[in-house]
């Protein structure tokens, strides 16, 4: 990309997933359910060099892992998961350690800085060849000096993706001391053949992890968008796309750990074959680019906020002898609204994320009262008050109540005894003609709809 291009860019705003944002220089909006005053790092690449403050020019130190083989090459390049050899590995380059504006001997300046912008760039390269290297890129690492704190907190990034036809496979990583990672990767899948259009989110912790592939839909090489990542400890996980969320972990999520950022430029290797198109140095030999222009740490805020507004407008509606359905106006906060806490008799019986929520719990002749409150997204101990109650009564058995099955339901000709009349399928309806009548269990006679009629037991039986 040219400078005179750049520059362009630069003025200009693009509209990503419905947010407007300055393509360059200029700072992203915080994202959702946290502020401004929570923003702990930021970086818009506005300087001509690299902030070395803020960034190493590769990838982190042995504390954090490099994933290259330290033994191999000479300090301070790295490599990408190469143990020993690389035939078997997953990338095949080595990364550059230099900053802006370095020519070094593996050809080429792989980490390029203009005006609101950082380029990571990769492209063929025979300098490493006799250790199985085919390729040079560039990376960045916050080690040493910013971190996404152990008590929680979001990183994003604005940033415009290679295309991953032909094995560029960029990264937006995080790494922390106690071997816990969390990537985000654009791929193109079916490998080789479809478009650039796919996130992939992987979270590893310890020995197991997991990966995510999200279809968006969208060329992720033809624009800016915004990736974030959110960690709350020992909670969750939560991966977005232009502020939509796109993968969720609740296992293996440390309680307390610190996450160095990565700005990665990726080449696939071998190893990658069957989930990623494996590079090609000849026939597709690049060069390919990663572009990013803001990165941005915001810290946790777990401190008490302003609770949500009260739920107002709270009706209960009587569906049958076994169903409730609540529903209320929604409350709004100044952090966000993450769910609400269904009240029953002042016992909370469950949560929901919507202002809706069946209670399908209840039974004839009960008498249940119920109330919301709202949390908000940062701290669910921060509730509104409870919302105006409304208790719904729910009808007995009598004479004359109409009523269904539950289930398939065998009709007897005496209560408790004697032979089956019929079967009756799930939600055949009736009426109760007589009754009871007691004999292992409670027996109503129910002149149904269709077909027969007969003595049926309760525990059979619902009430309309």
């Amino acid at each position: 990309m040219n400078a005179q291009f750049r520059s362009l860019i630069a003025a200009l705003f693009a509209t990503v997933g419905g947010i407007s944002v300055a393509s360059a220089g200029t700072s992203l909006p915080p994202p959702s359910g946290y502020t401004s005053s929570e923003l702990i790092f930021e970086d818009q690449f506005t300087s001509v060099a690299l902030d070395t403050t803020k960034w190493n020019p590769w990838l982190g130190d042995d504390v954090y892992g490099r994933w290259g083989d330290q033994g191999l090459l000479p300090s301070p390049y790295s490599a990408a998961n190469c143990n020993s050899t690389c035939s078997n590995s997953n990338q095949i380059m080595v990364d550059d350690p230099f900053p802006y504006g370095y020519e070094t001997n593996t050809t080429g300046n792989h980490l390029v800085g203009d005006s609101g912008y950082l380029a990571e760039i990769a492209n063929p390269s025979n300098y490493f060849s006799n250790l199985g290297y085919t390729w040079v890129a560039a990376a960045i690492s916050s080690y040493g000096h910013a971190y996404l704190p152990a008590t929680g907190g979001y990183v994003q990034w604005h940033a415009r993706m290679p295309n991953s036809l032909y094995g560029a496979w960029a990264g937006l990583w995080m790494l922390s001391a106690n071997g816990a990672e969390m990537d985000i990767q654009e791929s193109g899948f079916p490998w080789g053949s479809a478009p650039v259009n796919n996130v992939l989110a992987s979270h590893w912790q310890g020995s197991g992890g997991s990966q995510i592939i999200q279809n968006t839909g969208e060329d992720l090489s033809a624009d800016y968008h915004i990736y974030g990542v959110e960690y709350r400890p020992g909670q969750s996980w939560k991966v977005y796309l232009d502020g939509n969320l796109v993968a969720t972990w609740t296992s293996r999520v440390p309680t307390n750990a610190a996450y160095q950022v990565l700005i990665d430029m990726e080449i696939a290797g071998p190893l990658a074959s069957g989930w990623h198109t494996v590079a090609d140095p000849v026939n597709h030999p690049g060069p390919f680019e990663l572009d990013v222009d803001n990165v941005q740490i915001y810290s946790l805020t777990i401190s008490p906020t302003s609770p949500p507004s009260v739920p107002t407008g709270l009706t209960a509606t009587f569906v049958n002898s076994g169903e409730i359905d609540l529903a209320w106006m929604a409350s709004t906060d100044n952090v966000g609204v993450a769910g609400y806490n269904i009240y029953r008799n002042e016992v909370v019986i469950g949560t929901s994320t919507t202002p809706a929520y069946d209670d399908k719990t209840v039974g004839p002749g009960g008498s249940y009262t119920y109330a919301v409150t709202a949390f908000d997204t940062k701290n669910v101990s921060v509730q509104s008050a409870q919302s105006t109650s409304v208790t719904v009564t729910i009808p007995n058995f009598t004479l004359g109540g109409p009523v269904y099955t539950l289930g398939s339901t065998n009709v007897m000709s005496r209560a408790g005894r004697g032979t089956t009349v019929c079967t009756q399928p799930a939600n055949g309806n009736g009426t109760i003609l007589s009754g009871p009548q007691f004999g292992k269990g409670t027996w109503w006679y129910v002149g149904f709809v269709s077909s027969c009629s007969g003595w049926v037991v309760q525990t059979s039986l619902g009430i309309n």
